[in-house]
């Protein structure tokens, strides 16, 4: 009954998730044109910022990725030099509590770092200078929210690493520092690769943070990270509250299809760096 009842459940599960994905793609690519991403602007005008887009997904689009990468430059390197200090240099009491505080991190609901975030604004700017929200405040935000999670992956893929890895490394007198980034790492990489693949995601399907931080509607070509800006995530939310004709519903489907072939190729991304990975280790 219980195997059953499981291989029932995988399918239905599987076979939702592979009708909304049809779904998606279908009203999506009915409606894709050049007119939607860009509006009235050519596209070599857009690409080369000659021309402001203010009608159409590529200027969410751009933010998107920029919010990204921006976001993993701040969260990338942290998180995973506490993941590998928690797990190989930190030791009892010390270890312990990195963890606890990861794992409480973890669950924080992303409207309290949103909103940690506007209040600093408003501290900044009445004690300090004129600060406002920003592509650059949206993504340290993000970056504090999924922090945990690439810490905690990494510190669970170098725990999880066996014993008898760790006595051959020692055993052909390889040093800590070598050990860690010669053999741990590489070995540990297809959990390390799994949660920067979470992390991603989540950040690019967040509304809560950027709402509070900076994302705006129409904010037109994104000029620099000190700047307003809009993504994919708050365009879906705004247009679907607001929205007024075909055009702006297919602009919808869309943009939810594209965060999805966002989330497919970081997938691919994680998973040719994981084979190659170990084909180095081989």
């Amino acid at each position: 009954m219980i195997k059953y009842w499981s291989l029932v459940s995988s399918i239905a599960v599987t076979g939702a998730v592979v009708m909304l994905v049809i779904f998606l793609g279908v009203n999506a690519i009915s409606g894709m044109s050049a007119a939607l991403f860009f509006g009235d602007v050519k596209l070599f005008d857009a690409v080369l910022g000659r021309a402001l887009v203010w009608d159409g997904l590529w200027t969410p689009l751009l933010g998107t990725l920029r919010l990204l990468f921006l976001t993993g430059l701040f969260a990338v390197p942290v998180g995973l030099s506490i993941g590998i200090y928690a797990s190989e240099y930190a030791r009892g009491i010390r270890r312990r509590l990195i963890v606890i505080v990861l794992e409480s991190l973890a669950g924080l609901p992303s409207i309290i770092v949103g909103l940690s975030g506007f209040v600093l604004i408003l501290f900044l700017r009445r004690y300090f200078f004129p600060a406002n929200t920003c592509m650059f405040l949206a993504a340290f935000c993000l970056a504090i929210l999924v922090l945990p999670v690439i810490s905690l992956n990494t510190y669970t893929a170098l725990k999880g690493i066996p014993e008898n890895v760790r006595l051959t490394a020692a055993s052909v007198g390889l040093g800590r520092e070598t050990g860690i980034f010669m053999v741990f790492i590489p070995s540990a990489a297809e959990g390390i690769f799994s949660g920067l693949l979470l992390a991603a995601g989540r950040c690019a399907e967040d509304t809560a943070v950027i709402l509070m931080t900076g994302a705006v509607a129409g904010a037109g070509n994104i000029t620099g990270i000190f700047d307003k800006f809009e993504a994919l995530p708050f365009f879906i939310y705004y247009t679907s509250a607001n929205y007024r004709d075909e055009t702006q519903s297919a602009q919808i489907f869309t943009a939810a299809f594209l965060l999805l072939v966002i989330t497919l190729a970081l997938l691919t991304s994680a998973s040719v760096l994981k084979n190659r990975s170990r084909r180095w280790m081989r």
